[in-house]
């Protein structure tokens, strides 16, 4: 894991605000090809969701098992993060980035 997946993994808002000003990698996979966005959509981070977002990471790249972010929030029984990355992933399509 990245110090960025960790500061995501325990919930640290400042220190997750302080690696992305300093440039963490938003789509870095661990091991398991799980993303920071994956991990706070299975933690239903929203929060840290949104500071995520505001990187534009790449939110449909599935893991070893062939999730995708969205899906891992709503396996976890996160609706609103699933909802906010549904909303992230219909605005990248609707702009052409996806």
């Amino acid at each position: 894991n990245t110090p960025l997946m960790a500061a995501v993994a325990q919930g640290r808002v400042k220190s997750v605000r302080l690696l992305l000003a300093a440039g963490a990698d938003v789509d870095a996979k661990n091991i398991h090809k799980l993303t920071p966005v994956m991990i706070a959509a299975k933690r239903g981070d929203v929060k840290i969701i949104e500071l995520l977002l505001e990187k534009n990471p790449k939110v449909a790249v599935r893991n070893n098992d062939g999730y995708n972010a969205i899906q891992l929030a709503e396996q976890s029984g996160n609706a609103a993060a699933a909802a906010r990355l549904k909303d992230y992933l219909g605005k990248q399509k609707f702009l052409g980035i996806f």
